[in-house]
């Protein structure tokens, strides 16, 4: 019987997690999702770049309404979890109640609010949501920004690219405090006051006013916003109340189990052994375990090791890592272009790490740091291992080189299968991003997708190939850029990953003619089992197919539509079928064998355009004047490579458009 499994949340861990459920034990459980948020599931972390207008909230979206529905999730947008009964296993929200058989706690956190008169005032807010950033943009004139953590810097440093005067206000000696030092805190604040920012510390919120606030110095600010950015406390009331046991946060085991059987919770609202998490990837390695213990295939224990800080404002280049108490230090600092080093001892062995204006080498001496290495001077500067990886963001995995991979095709699968045998996944710790959701298939056999064999049945991967050789596959994760400078890649939900060596495995992309009507919903491309998804779906309301492109890959393509049911025609703007490999006698003979299997080939024939006709089907028409009707059109002429990752960083590329 499929079990009920809800879900308080749908932030990034909660539906990390259940997506990584539903590629573990598909149907075992059927899951609802509670959000708060009126959207979907979407990247917290790029809430930054959107209020400052680099970015667009649609380009955070990491999970849209559609994907739910898609997987068969149950996703409960804008209602409110209010009371949870652990003995009759109900969930009580604002409207409606839930039986679960199996309940995960992912309600995050909210911001940590002063004591101050004026607290509740309208023009204050967190910046912890899509809603407070449209809060802040909604709200013109001065700001006052209380806090000089990661997010209140991010924050003030955002709002002052939008034009507004702003105040940064932090109650310590220097800004962020906990990651930097005296003289880089001065550093920033200097970078800041450039850009036009008042920073001042030492200095606390006393009382906000109507339009202004009081400083515990004495001194009054215009404000007709207060943003609040001082910390987060994990949301507990609700676990709380129903009599789960919590102190800071919810209390849970490694395994992401409460004491309570089958309660369960992660992320910013979970407390392990007396550390709360605020960060994303710890939140997103425990979503991993959860998951696995979920699917009744559990892992490891959850424990995460530090993969650093780093500011995300435009123009300020910042990595922290450890523990950068005062103590031994080796320190570089370069006058000219602004670049400070500094690497903390604990009798010779690297403790903490802190880069301001260069961080080029975060990776590699955060993977020293995490292997508690004996460092000196060189280290400083690359010069005693260069060979060392860079960290890579999320592996626990830190003593060996790191290879990435993009693209999990049949080539790069290939490739992985040469590392094996020749044992080289042992020396290097390897990431292979796939950007569909299923591993590497046979695409030259694709058209039997139509007679009835499975992705499994042309899956190119052996059982337990990952696990059992520690590849680490990120399947449905496509990168987006790479910065061969800093050796690092960032995937579509902003995570970032640094790299010794790059493989580039992109494959290609299926050729278009640019012809008027060729993005009609009836068009579609033969390259992926998605494409032939979405085939098979249009064919089931159509009587007729058309496959412009008479190579081999169109000929398979027009073969499918003939096992669907369709009339199947083919279009090929060349004098012959197969004009590259067969000469005039050959072709002669295909186009005999072809028409014999009830395939009508047009030779010779230039598409000019695709017209919609008020049946809903399309009219191709030619340049010889003739026309030709189909209800569903398959373009097979020809691929280009898929070189665009490559081409924005600058690497070489071939006039043919090849690497």
């Amino acid at each position: 019987m499929v079990q009920q499994l809800v879900v308080i949340g749908n932030g990034m861990a909660a539906m990390r997690m259940v997506e990584t459920l539903l590629l573990r034990a598909p149907g075992r459980y059927a899951i609802t999702v509670i959000g708060r948020e009126a959207q979907g599931s979407y990247n917290r972390v790029m809430l930054s770049p959107v209020l400052a207008g680099e970015k667009r909230f649609a380009d955070t979206l990491m999970y849209t309404p559609q994907w739910y529905r898609d997987h068969g999730v149950r996703l409960l947008m804008g209602e409110t979890a209010l009371q949870v009964d652990l003995q009759c296993r109900t969930l009580l929200t604002d409207r409606r109640t839930l039986r679960w058989d199996k309940l995960v706690f992912a309600c995050g956190s909210q911001p940590r609010m002063p004591d101050v008169p004026g607290i509740d005032r309208p023009q204050v807010c967190g910046f912890r949501t899509i809603r407070d950033v449209e809060k802040m943009l909604a709200q013109p004139g001065p700001v006052v920004v209380v806090g000089g953590g990661l997010i209140g810097v991010e924050a003030a440093a955002a709002l002052r690219q939008r034009g507004r005067d702003v105040t940064l206000l932090h109650h310590r000696p220097w800004l962020l405090d906990r990651q930097l030092d005296a003289r880089a805190g001065t550093m920033l604040a200097d970078h800041l006051t450039q850009r036009g920012i008042d920073c001042r510390c030492d200095v606390s919120l006393q009382a906000i006013h109507d339009g202004s606030v009081t400083l515990s110095d004495g001194r009054s600010l215009a404000a007709q916003q207060v943003v609040i950015a001082i910390g987060v406390q994990p949301e507990i009331a609700l676990a709380q109340a129903a009599g789960v046991p919590c102190q800071r946060g919810i209390l849970v085991n490694r395994q992401l189990q409460t004491p309570i059987d089958a309660v369960y919770a992660l992320g910013e609202c979970c407390e392990i052994d007396g550390e709360t998490f605020g960060l994303v990837a710890p939140c997103l390695a425990q979503a991993a375990v959860l998951a696995a213990q979920l699917a009744g295939q559990p892992e490891d224990d959850f424990f995460f090791r530090e993969q650093g800080t780093r500011l995300k404002v435009s123009g300020i280049d910042l990595f922290s890592a450890g523990d950068i108490r005062d103590g031994d230090a080796i320190t570089s600092f370069d006058p000219h272009y602004q670049h400070y080093r500094r690497l903390f001892l604990r009798d010779g062995v690297l403790r903490g790490v802190l880069l301001f204006g260069d961080s080029q080498m975060a990776g590699t001496l955060l993977s020293v740091l995490q292997q508690a290495a004996r460092v000196d001077i060189n280290t400083l500067f690359g010069l005693d291992n260069p060979s060392t990886q860079p960290c890579a963001a999320g592996s626990t995995v830190m003593s060996k080189p790191l290879l990435a991979v993009v693209g999990h095709g049949m080539v790069s699968h290939h490739l992985l299968e040469q590392l094996v045998n020749r044992e080289l996944h042992q020396h290097y710790h390897i990431v292979v991003y796939g950007d569909e959701p299923q591993m590497a298939y046979d695409r030259v056999h694709l058209t039997e997708y139509f007679n009835g064999k499975s992705a499994e049945d042309l899956s190119l991967v052996s059982d337990n190939f990952f696990a059992q050789h520690g590849i680490e596959l990120r399947s449905g994760c496509e990168v987006v850029a790479i910065d061969p400078a800093r050796r690092s890649l960032r995937d579509a939900s902003g995570a970032e990953l640094a790299w010794d060596k790059l493989v580039l495995a992109t494959g290609s992309v299926p050729f278009v003619p640019p012809v008027p009507g060729h993005d009609h919903p009836r068009c579609f491309v033969y390259r992926t089992l998605a494409d032939l998804d979405a085939i098979a779906a249009c064919a089931r309301q159509a009587k007729r197919g058309v496959v412009i492109g008479g190579g081999l890959l169109g000929l398979e393509a027009a073969n499918a539509l003939k096992q669907l049911g369709l009339e199947t025609h083919v279009v090929e703007f060349a004098p012959r079928l197969m004009a590259v490999q067969l000469d005039e006698g050959g072709a002669h003979m295909l186009r005999g064998k072809i028409s014999a299997l009830g395939v009508q080939v047009h030779t010779s024939k230039q598409t000019e355009a695709i017209d919609s006709l008020a049946d809903g089907s399309v009219q191709l028409r030619f340049a010889d004047g003739e026309v030709l009707e189909s209800d569903v059109i398959v373009f097979s002429a020809g691929i280009r490579p898929r070189d665009a990752l490559a081409r924005r960083p600058g690497l070489s590329w071939a006039h043919a458009a090849a690497l």
